[in-house]
């Protein structure tokens, strides 16, 4: 099962990552063995650029390459 860590909707509920209410439900999921995927839900091209934040939440989740769902793994710096 994997699981999209919408970037956008993350920062939209608090941008400090430290007491994200997202955080604390992506943080279950990895316990339970998940897989993740990153997206920005952009409607345009400057949305696209909130997909640099995905290596904060990323951090901050504690996520290595074997937490991505394989379709994203080789994309994500890490």
């Amino acid at each position: 099962v994997a699981m999209e860590i919408n970037i956008s909707a993350v920062r939209e509920v608090n941008p400090d990552l430290s007491d994200n209410q997202m955080i604390r439900i992506f943080t279950r999921a990895k316990e339970a063995g998940c897989r993740f995927t990153f997206g920005t839900d952009s409607h345009s091209v400057k949305g696209l650029e909130l997909i640099s934040f995905g290596g904060e939440i990323a951090q901050a989740l504690g996520l290595g390459r074997s937490d991505l769902s394989e379709l994203v793994a080789d994309a994500v710096e890490l």
